[in-house]
């Protein structure tokens, strides 16, 4: 029996291995064509001998990991926190996503940000031997199996933040014991809500605790921070605003529906990409982006795209109800940034992995849209109904705020 359990896992870990190596060779080879896997084949070139070099006088390196910008907001009242409480640690902070990687390094929230080296055994190993960090804290998705192997071997303490677990999930279905497994290598997992505790002690899992999403105390964080642009106060100046953050073209049918409608909005749009940010412009009548517009010559518009990187979260303060992009593509994007200035929030069908926008709808500060009709609608009942949003939002952000306390009293 324990060689049939020993065969099976070594399969496991050879296909597991394969799938990396696959990934590996699909980036390479769509670099030739795609300009993101061109970035992503590009920063892993001699990125383990960087990150050797620059922490190989260092002790007590904590390693955060983070896949892209969603996970980074999880992340960063955490990072703020722990740097407080540990003063002699430092941090070390990887990051899956190129593009994210290019806006996460500008922050100095840790003394180090890179790229995470590819998934192999011998980068996994090569990694935590030369940064040897005193314990990991991953965000909320990333189950990397040589990096969590090679943690486990050198008794490396693992962390998962803000986790949220689906039934639909591999570790839950008949094939998925292996992974289920890896799973277990976890010394603690702070999961967002009841459901995730449940399918993980159905596994065999018991260290878990519901603590909620970091994100809520993340978007407290923006809500302090002044910010000031006077071309787009110029443009909102006593008008009803529209917010549009993360847009995808998949959105646009619905966003230019709305510009056609009677409804008494100017629009801000904020893209997903600045790549073909030409394309907007052209799509949609009446419209300019930031950078071509003064405070005076703005008024003559009533689109507004913004064509710079890095201000959604600020901008979502001179709006009166915003749009999320996504839910007509994989899935939403961060719609805690907009409520905590108590603006209600609209978005796509395909958000029911989200946790935070199936409690919103729930509490009427959100509402799932699938055409332009039922945009308008939602947009008027929303905005008709401004003052219970209001205190909706304020409930539910008392009653979920505070994770980030919890976790690191603990970690």
């Amino acid at each position: 029996m324990l060689i049939l359990k020993n065969s099976i896992t070594d399969k496991m870990r050879l296909f597991y291995n394969l799938l990396i190596n696959l990934l590996i060779t699909s980036i390479k080879i769509g670099s030739f064509f795609n300009k993101k896997m061109k970035i992503h084949n590009a920063s892993q070139l001699g990125l383990i001998k960087r990150i050797s070099e620059i922490t190989k006088n260092y002790k007590n390196i904590v390693w955060f990991h983070v896949a892209s910008m969603g996970e980074f907001e999880q992340a960063k009242p955490l990072l703020i926190n722990y740097k407080k409480k540990y003063l002699h640690h430092k941090i070390l902070l990887t990051v899956f996503s190129p593009s994210a990687f290019e806006i996460i390094k500008t922050t100095n929230l840790a003394k180090w940000t890179f790229i995470l080296p590819f998934d192999t055994k011998n980068n996994a190993q090569k990694f935590i031997d030369n940064v040897r960090p005193i314990k990991a804290i991953f965000i909320k998705y990333e189950f990397w199996y040589n990096y969590l192997n090679k943690l486990v071997d050198n008794q490396i303490p693992i962390y998962y933040i803000s986790a949220i677990f689906r039934k639909n999930q591999y570790f839950f279905k008949f094939y998925g014991k292996w992974f289920a497994k890896q799973l277990q290598k976890i010394n603690f997992i702070y999961v967002q809500n009841e459901e995730s505790k449940s399918l993980l002690k159905s596994i065999g899992i018991n260290k878990v605790e519901v603590v909620g999403d970091t994100r809520v105390d993340s978007v407290q964080l923006n809500l302090k921070t002044s910010y000031s642009n006077r071309i787009i106060e110029s443009f909102a100046a006593n008008k009803q605003v529209l917010i549009a953050g993360s847009i995808y073209k998949n959105d646009l049918k619905i966003l230019i529906e709305i510009i056609k409608s009677n409804l008494d909005f100017l629009l801000i749009i904020v893209p997903h990409t600045l790549v073909n940010i030409d394309y907007y412009e052209k799509k949609i009548n009446d419209s300019v982006t930031l950078s071509r517009v003064n405070e005076k010559t703005v008024k003559n518009y009533r689109v507004l795209i913004i064509d710079q990187i890095g201000i959604l979260s600020k901008i979502y303060r001179f709006g009166n109800i915003a749009y999320i992009g996504g839910g007509f593509n994989n899935g939403i994007h961060n719609i805690l940034e907009p409520i905590v200035y108590k603006i209600p929030v609209i978005f796509g069908p395909n958000y029911h992995k989200f946790q935070e926008a199936i409690d919103l709808i729930r509490l009427g500060i959100a509402a799932s849209i699938s055409h332009h009709e039922d945009s308008i609608l939602s947009m008027k009942k929303l905005n008709n109904k401004h003052e219970e949003v209001k205190i909706a939002i304020n409930k539910y952000i008392q009653n979920y705020q505070g994770a980030t306390n919890k976790i690191i009293k603990k970690i």
